[in-house]
């Protein structure tokens, strides 16, 4: 009996979270079919919208840049320009956008075609990421900034429906795009990241964005208003850029936005190899962001708190460390106190997890239409997807204690070792000390930490 315990924990915790998140997506999703057949919303005016400044960095993208922007080209709204920042590139980048390029504006193949105002600028020394994109920020000129990833396409009417909730509801801050894996046929690997990408953006964004607990918004397709963004200071040095720019917008911002009709097609590692690498970096930047530059968050007493973003900051904590432990505590606790009960955890454990998702996608198909062979491709490989989420849960708790043990992500290689070091002092100013803030938790009447958040600008990183 003492073995059940892990059951009792999913049954609690997952079912009730799985079931829950589908029934209120799958009601709101009822609701906004029925309004549109009862009063079709009217459509955004692509003609005389906002100014979109479309803002891109890359460094060696030569063979991806060109494509991202022959996508931006064919965009259907038509009130936009684009910036496009080569950050140090020693592979042409430069010279492969430069080729597209006809006094001042993105041309078709032979200088035909639809002339989009496009403006290039080159970076002799690589700055980082976060640093080009500022550069970005400065020369844009549009009221609503939408940054994009070099090596992303889009569906031809992403910009206008990334943009329409800013239009229509000034109380959005920000918003989301959906991302789709453009390489999903190239071999097993990249199927079942297909699959992931569905169920976890397409489902848990939704849901997210109708709760108001969306707290990242995806560097390789966002839109943000300009003023929001130069309000907080920009990009922040390092990996993780995306979600601290989240974080920090939220804090002005009452609504984050996730737009599912605004596909963007992005590439995903096909090697084992590179997605363990890409999913470290992006797992150790929930500990970075949520517990070290963010953690003020929780401190009801600090400038600008709000309830929603303590219960967005402790609902990542909950489900991503907390949560995501629970299996291997209850693999090992198992192992130790009852090693013939193994085998029937771990088949316990798999087929719960292959019923819940198969639930999810039945929904996510209904939600995101898509074409025949790929939803045979889905199905056929969901029997893979539980074996899939288990494996990356280990590499998850691993980033964790990894950015935990020794801040593993100022050394990675997606900022220069400077830029990295310069994130890393302006982090230990500006953060609590995690003994005031529990303080602050504890005794929330108490008296008021003496330190505060050193204030600094990066918009010029």
């Amino acid at each position: 009996m003492e073995t059940l315990w892990p059951l009792w924990m999913f049954l609690v915790f997952d079912v009730l979270r799985y079931l829950g998140v589908d029934l209120l997506v799958c009601l709101a999703e009822l609701r906004a079919r029925w309004q549109a057949s009862a009063a079709p919303p009217p459509a955004t005016d692509v003609q005389h919208g906002p100014l979109v400044s479309v803002v891109m960095a890359g460094h060696n993208e030569a063979e991806t840049m060109p494509l991202t922007l022959l996508s931006l080209r064919e965009q259907t709204y038509q009130n936009l320009e684009i910036i496009v920042v080569d950050d140090g590139s020693t592979d042409g980048t430069a010279e492969a956008v430069a080729a597209q390029l006809r006094g001042g504006y993105l041309v078709g193949p032979g200088g035909y075609g639809r002339r989009v105002p496009c403006r290039l600028v080159r970076l002799s020394q690589r700055n980082g990421k976060a640093g080009a994109l500022n550069l970005g920020l400065l020369l844009a000129r549009g009221e609503i900034i939408v940054y994009v990833d070099a090596d992303t396409t889009f569906d031809r009417d992403a910009i206008a429906a990334v943009v329409r909730p800013l239009v229509a509801d000034p109380s959005v801050g920000a918003v989301g795009g959906n991302l789709v894996v453009r390489n999903a046929g190239q071999n097993l690997l990249t199927r079942v990241v297909a699959l992931e990408y569905l169920l976890s953006i397409g489902i848990g964004r939704r849901f997210r964005s109708q709760v108001n607990l969306l707290h990242v918004i995806s560097g390789a397709f966002g839109a943000f208003r300009r003023d929001l963004v130069e309000a907080v200071g920009g990009h922040a040095p390092t990996s993780g850029n995306d979600g601290d720019l989240t974080l920090r917008v939220r804090r002005f911002s009452p609504r984050i936005r996730f737009a599912h009709d605004a596909l963007c097609l992005t590439k995903s590692p096909a090697t084992l190899r590179g997605l363990i690498k890409q999913r470290r970096r992006w797992d150790r930047n929930l500990i970075k962001n949520k517990l070290r530059r963010h953690r003020d968050l929780l401190d009801p007493r600090s400038a600008g708190f709000r309830p929603i973003n303590a219960v967005l900051i402790l609902d990542a904590l909950l489900f991503n460390v907390v949560l995501g432990a629970r299996w291997l505590i209850a693999f090992l606790y198992t192992l130790c106190v009852r090693p013939q009960a193994v085998p029937s955890l771990v088949l316990l454990a798999y087929f719960l997890e292959l019923g819940l998702s198969a639930a999810q996608l039945a929904l996510a198909h209904w939600l995101q239409p898509t074409e025949a062979a790929a939803r045979r491709a889905h199905w056929l490989h969901l029997p893979l997807y539980p074996i899939y989420k288990a494996g990356f849960r280990l590499v998850r708790l691993y980033a964790y204690v990894e950015e935990l043990a020794r801040h593993a992500s100022y050394s990675d290689a997606f900022a220069p070792a400077h830029v990295s070091r310069a994130a890393l002092d302006y982090d230990h100013r500006s953060k609590w000390p995690l003994r005031s803030l529990l303080a602050a938790q504890l005794w929330p009447f108490g008296r008021r930490p003496t330190h505060r958040p050193v204030a600094s600008d990066h918009a010029t990183t």
